[in-house]
Protein backbone atom coordinates (compact mmCIF):
# COMPACT_ATOMS: atom_id res chain seq x y z
CA UNK A 1 0.00 0.00 0.00
CA UNK A 2 1.28 3.51 -1.22
CA UNK A 3 1.79 5.78 2.08
CA UNK A 4 0.42 9.27 0.60
CA UNK A 5 1.43 13.10 1.80
CA UNK A 6 -1.67 15.43 0.90
CA UNK A 7 -0.68 19.37 0.65
CA UNK A 8 -4.00 21.11 0.31
CA UNK A 9 -7.50 19.93 2.15
CA UNK A 10 -10.03 22.04 0.13
CA UNK A 11 -12.66 20.39 -1.83
CA UNK A 12 -10.48 18.20 -4.12
CA UNK A 13 -7.75 17.49 -1.94
CA UNK A 14 -10.15 15.92 0.82
CA UNK A 15 -12.17 14.25 -1.68
CA UNK A 16 -9.32 12.27 -3.16
CA UNK A 17 -7.62 11.67 -0.02
CA UNK A 18 -10.97 10.45 1.32
CA UNK A 19 -11.23 7.98 -1.82
CA UNK A 20 -7.68 6.86 -1.46
CA UNK A 21 -8.17 5.74 2.23
CA UNK A 22 -11.53 4.52 1.51
CA UNK A 23 -11.17 2.14 -1.74
CA UNK A 24 -7.22 1.32 -0.34
CA UNK A 25 -5.50 2.87 -2.58
CA UNK A 26 -3.11 4.19 0.13
CA UNK A 27 -2.51 5.10 3.20
CA UNK A 28 -3.13 8.95 4.59
CA UNK A 29 0.00 9.63 6.50
CA UNK A 30 0.39 13.73 6.85
CA UNK A 31 -1.78 16.61 6.34
CA UNK A 32 -0.96 19.78 5.22
CA UNK A 33 -2.88 23.14 4.45
CA UNK A 34 -2.10 27.08 5.18
CA UNK A 35 -4.85 26.79 7.20
CA UNK A 36 -4.29 24.15 10.38
CA UNK A 37 -8.25 23.95 10.97
CA UNK A 38 -8.73 23.71 7.64
CA UNK A 39 -6.04 20.39 7.61
CA UNK A 40 -7.75 18.96 11.19
CA UNK A 41 -11.60 18.97 8.90
CA UNK A 42 -9.95 17.16 6.44
CA UNK A 43 -8.20 14.74 8.78
CA UNK A 44 -12.00 13.94 10.48
CA UNK A 45 -13.85 13.96 7.20
CA UNK A 46 -11.30 11.89 5.64
CA UNK A 47 -10.85 9.13 8.78
CA UNK A 48 -6.79 9.30 8.74
CA UNK A 49 -4.01 11.25 8.57
CA UNK A 50 -1.62 13.45 10.60
CA UNK A 51 -1.95 16.70 10.80
CA UNK A 52 1.27 19.08 10.52
CA UNK A 53 1.68 22.64 10.30
CA UNK A 54 4.88 22.82 8.45
CA UNK A 55 5.86 21.44 5.06
CA UNK A 56 9.66 20.70 6.89
CA UNK A 57 7.65 18.26 9.07
CA UNK A 58 5.86 15.56 6.56
CA UNK A 59 7.45 12.36 6.59
CA UNK A 60 8.87 10.48 3.74
CA UNK A 61 6.05 8.94 1.47
CA UNK A 62 5.60 7.16 -1.99
CA UNK A 63 2.78 9.79 -3.43
CA UNK A 64 2.53 13.74 -2.39
CA UNK A 65 -0.42 15.06 -3.45
CA UNK A 66 -0.19 18.47 -4.46
CA UNK A 67 -3.83 19.67 -4.18
CA UNK A 68 -3.67 23.44 -3.86
CA UNK A 69 -4.56 26.71 -6.21
CA UNK A 70 -2.81 26.67 -9.85
CA UNK A 71 -0.79 29.79 -8.86
CA UNK A 72 0.51 27.89 -5.82
CA UNK A 73 1.86 24.77 -7.54
CA UNK A 74 5.33 25.77 -8.36
CA UNK A 75 6.00 27.80 -4.97
CA UNK A 76 4.82 24.42 -2.77
CA UNK A 77 7.10 22.26 -5.14
CA UNK A 78 10.55 25.08 -4.39
CA UNK A 79 9.38 24.88 -0.51
CA UNK A 80 9.16 20.60 -0.84
CA UNK A 81 12.79 20.53 -2.47
CA UNK A 82 14.40 22.84 -0.12
CA UNK A 83 13.10 20.93 2.65
CA UNK A 84 13.04 17.47 1.88
CA UNK A 85 17.02 16.75 2.78
CA UNK A 86 16.46 12.91 2.19
CA UNK A 87 14.42 11.81 -0.89
CA UNK A 88 13.42 8.38 -0.65
CA UNK A 89 10.30 6.38 -0.69
CA UNK A 90 8.84 3.69 1.59
CA UNK A 91 7.44 1.43 -0.94
CA UNK A 92 8.64 2.63 -4.06
CA UNK A 93 12.27 3.36 -6.19
CA UNK A 94 11.28 6.87 -6.04
CA UNK A 95 8.45 9.03 -4.64
CA UNK A 96 5.91 10.51 -7.09
CA UNK A 97 4.94 14.42 -7.03
CA UNK A 98 1.39 15.15 -8.93
CA UNK A 99 -0.53 17.68 -8.33
CA UNK A 100 -4.47 18.00 -9.39
CA UNK A 101 -4.18 21.47 -12.01
CA UNK A 102 -6.60 20.66 -15.24
CA UNK A 103 -4.65 23.82 -16.82
CA UNK A 104 -0.82 23.14 -15.77
CA UNK A 105 1.70 20.43 -16.92
CA UNK A 106 3.95 18.88 -14.25
CA UNK A 107 6.63 20.84 -15.30
CA UNK A 108 5.20 23.46 -12.78
CA UNK A 109 6.72 20.73 -10.23
CA UNK A 110 10.57 20.97 -12.10
CA UNK A 111 11.97 21.72 -8.81
CA UNK A 112 10.82 18.36 -6.95
CA UNK A 113 11.91 16.94 -10.17
CA UNK A 114 15.10 18.23 -9.91
CA UNK A 115 15.66 16.64 -6.31
CA UNK A 116 14.65 13.31 -7.36
CA UNK A 117 10.71 12.99 -7.71
CA UNK A 118 9.26 11.44 -10.51
CA UNK A 119 6.17 13.99 -11.27
CA UNK A 120 2.72 14.02 -13.04
CA UNK A 121 -0.46 15.59 -12.95
CA UNK A 122 -3.81 14.02 -12.23
CA UNK A 123 -7.21 15.73 -13.35
CA UNK A 124 -10.39 13.96 -12.62
CA UNK A 125 -13.23 16.00 -14.92
CA UNK A 126 -16.45 16.62 -12.29
CA UNK A 127 -17.21 19.32 -10.41
CA UNK A 128 -15.84 19.04 -6.56
CA UNK A 129 -18.75 21.51 -5.47
CA UNK A 130 -19.20 19.01 -2.21
CA UNK A 131 -16.47 16.53 -0.83
CA UNK A 132 -18.97 13.89 0.11
CA UNK A 133 -21.17 13.98 -3.07
CA UNK A 134 -17.71 14.12 -4.88
CA UNK A 135 -16.83 10.78 -3.24
CA UNK A 136 -20.37 9.11 -3.93
CA UNK A 137 -20.17 10.18 -7.80
CA UNK A 138 -16.69 9.54 -8.46
CA UNK A 139 -16.65 6.22 -9.67
CA UNK A 140 -16.04 5.96 -13.26
CA UNK A 141 -15.16 9.94 -13.30
CA UNK A 142 -12.96 10.31 -16.76
CA UNK A 143 -9.16 11.85 -15.53
CA UNK A 144 -6.37 13.19 -17.47
CA UNK A 145 -3.41 11.95 -16.32
CA UNK A 146 0.05 14.12 -17.84
CA UNK A 147 3.33 13.12 -16.66
CA UNK A 148 7.07 12.45 -16.84
CA UNK A 149 8.04 8.58 -18.38
CA UNK A 150 8.66 7.42 -15.24
CA UNK A 151 5.46 7.96 -13.32
CA UNK A 152 3.11 7.19 -16.29
CA UNK A 153 2.14 3.61 -15.57
CA UNK A 154 2.05 3.76 -11.80
CA UNK A 155 0.05 6.67 -12.03
CA UNK A 156 -2.55 4.94 -14.25
CA UNK A 157 -2.71 1.67 -12.14
CA UNK A 158 -3.40 3.85 -9.08
CA UNK A 159 -6.48 6.20 -10.86
CA UNK A 160 -7.89 3.08 -11.81
CA UNK A 161 -7.68 1.70 -7.90
CA UNK A 162 -9.31 5.04 -6.71
CA UNK A 163 -12.26 4.08 -8.95
CA UNK A 164 -11.51 6.76 -12.17
CA UNK A 165 -11.33 5.90 -15.67
CA UNK A 166 -7.94 7.12 -16.63
CA UNK A 167 -6.42 8.81 -20.04
CA UNK A 168 -3.01 10.32 -21.29
CA UNK A 169 -2.98 13.73 -22.22
CA UNK A 170 -0.24 15.93 -23.68
CA UNK A 171 0.84 18.55 -21.49
CA UNK A 172 0.52 21.25 -24.89
CA UNK A 173 -3.01 20.44 -24.98
CA UNK A 174 -3.54 20.67 -21.17
CA UNK A 175 -4.87 24.45 -21.97
CA UNK A 176 -7.62 24.07 -24.56
CA UNK A 177 -8.77 20.80 -22.59
CA UNK A 178 -9.55 22.72 -19.62
CA UNK A 179 -10.71 25.78 -21.42
CA UNK A 180 -13.04 22.58 -23.04
CA UNK A 181 -14.15 21.70 -18.89
CA UNK A 182 -14.91 25.41 -17.95
CA UNK A 183 -17.21 25.53 -20.76
CA UNK A 184 -18.86 22.90 -19.75
CA UNK A 185 -19.20 23.04 -16.53
CA UNK A 186 -18.05 26.24 -15.09
CA UNK A 187 -19.77 28.75 -17.29
CA UNK A 188 -22.51 25.96 -17.49
CA UNK A 189 -22.88 27.34 -13.90
CA UNK A 190 -23.42 30.91 -14.69
CA UNK A 191 -25.12 30.70 -17.37
CA UNK A 192 -28.27 28.39 -14.89
CA UNK A 193 -27.17 31.72 -12.47
CA UNK A 194 -27.92 34.35 -15.37
CA UNK A 195 -31.25 32.61 -15.84
CA UNK A 196 -32.32 32.25 -12.61
CA UNK A 197 -31.53 36.05 -11.71
CA UNK A 198 -33.77 37.01 -15.01
CA UNK A 199 -36.95 34.82 -13.85
CA UNK A 200 -36.81 36.89 -10.78
CA UNK A 201 -36.35 40.42 -12.26
CA UNK A 202 -39.85 39.15 -13.99
CA UNK A 203 -41.22 38.70 -10.64
CA UNK A 204 -41.56 34.90 -10.86
CA UNK A 205 -42.37 33.47 -7.21
CA UNK A 206 -39.04 31.56 -6.05
CA UNK A 207 -40.83 28.07 -6.07
CA UNK A 208 -41.50 28.17 -9.79
CA UNK A 209 -38.37 29.48 -10.52
CA UNK A 210 -37.10 26.08 -9.23
CA UNK A 211 -39.31 24.38 -10.90
CA UNK A 212 -38.41 25.97 -14.23
CA UNK A 213 -34.91 25.82 -13.17
CA UNK A 214 -34.92 21.90 -12.63
CA UNK A 215 -37.09 21.16 -15.33
CA UNK A 216 -35.27 22.85 -18.48
CA UNK A 217 -31.97 21.62 -17.20
CA UNK A 218 -33.08 18.05 -16.76
CA UNK A 219 -34.19 17.74 -20.11
CA UNK A 220 -31.76 19.74 -21.71
CA UNK A 221 -28.86 17.35 -20.09
CA UNK A 222 -31.20 14.42 -21.17
CA UNK A 223 -31.49 15.27 -24.90
CA UNK A 224 -27.19 16.34 -25.02
CA UNK A 225 -26.65 13.24 -23.23
CA UNK A 226 -28.95 11.10 -26.04
CA UNK A 227 -27.86 12.82 -29.43
CA UNK A 228 -25.14 15.54 -30.73
CA UNK A 229 -25.48 18.77 -29.85
CA UNK A 230 -26.87 20.20 -32.95
CA UNK A 231 -29.83 18.12 -32.14
CA UNK A 232 -30.41 19.05 -29.13
CA UNK A 233 -30.66 22.76 -29.74
CA UNK A 234 -33.38 24.25 -29.28
CA UNK A 235 -34.45 27.87 -29.41
CA UNK A 236 -35.26 30.90 -31.99
CA UNK A 237 -31.40 31.24 -32.96
CA UNK A 238 -31.31 27.52 -33.94
CA UNK A 239 -35.19 27.91 -35.52
CA UNK A 240 -33.62 30.83 -37.83
CA UNK A 241 -35.97 33.77 -35.67
CA UNK A 242 -33.53 36.77 -36.08
CA UNK A 243 -35.98 38.99 -35.03
CA UNK A 244 -36.62 37.26 -31.97
CA UNK A 245 -33.24 36.79 -31.68
CA UNK A 246 -32.85 40.89 -32.07
CA UNK A 247 -35.70 41.76 -29.86
CA UNK A 248 -34.28 39.52 -27.27
CA UNK A 249 -30.83 40.99 -27.34
CA UNK A 250 -32.27 44.54 -26.32
CA UNK A 251 -34.34 43.59 -24.05
CA UNK A 252 -31.35 41.63 -21.78
CA UNK A 253 -29.53 44.56 -22.87
CA UNK A 254 -31.83 46.89 -21.12
CA UNK A 255 -31.57 44.93 -18.15
CA UNK A 256 -27.97 43.53 -18.10
CA UNK A 257 -25.49 44.43 -20.69
CA UNK A 258 -22.89 42.07 -19.90
CA UNK A 259 -25.83 38.95 -20.01
CA UNK A 260 -26.34 40.75 -23.44
CA UNK A 261 -23.22 40.57 -24.53
CA UNK A 262 -22.94 36.91 -23.90
CA UNK A 263 -26.54 36.20 -25.43
CA UNK A 264 -25.34 38.05 -28.91
CA UNK A 265 -22.05 35.43 -28.89
CA UNK A 266 -24.11 32.65 -27.90
CA UNK A 267 -26.74 33.00 -29.99
CA UNK A 268 -24.48 33.69 -32.77
CA UNK A 269 -22.86 30.08 -31.86
CA UNK A 270 -26.14 28.73 -31.84
CA UNK A 271 -27.02 29.56 -35.30
CA UNK A 272 -23.53 28.54 -36.42
CA UNK A 273 -24.39 25.20 -34.83
CA UNK A 274 -27.97 24.30 -36.06
CA UNK A 275 -26.82 25.58 -40.07
CA UNK A 276 -23.78 23.49 -39.91
CA UNK A 277 -23.30 21.09 -37.20
CA UNK A 278 -20.49 23.30 -35.00
CA UNK A 279 -19.54 26.23 -33.28
CA UNK A 280 -16.36 26.94 -35.53
CA UNK A 281 -16.47 28.64 -39.13
CA UNK A 282 -15.47 26.09 -41.66
CA UNK A 283 -12.17 26.47 -43.48
CA UNK A 284 -11.26 25.33 -46.59
CA UNK A 285 -8.31 23.83 -47.59
CA UNK A 286 -6.83 25.53 -50.29
CA UNK A 287 -4.04 22.81 -51.14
Amino acid sequence: MYIVNVIGCGKVGKTLAKLIDQTGAGKIQDLYSRSSQSAQKASEFIGSGHVVDDLAAMRTADIWLIAVPDSQISIISDALARVSNEVRAPGLDMPVAIHCSGFESSALLESMRAKGFAIGSVHPAMSFADPQSSVAMFKGTPCAIESDARSTQLLDKWVRQLGASPFELKASNKGLYHAAAVFSANLNVVLQAVAIEAWQACGVHPDLISKLHAALLSTTTQNLLQMDPARALTGPAARGDTRVVELQYDIVKQWHPEAAQAYEVLSRLASRLASSGQTRVKTTDSH
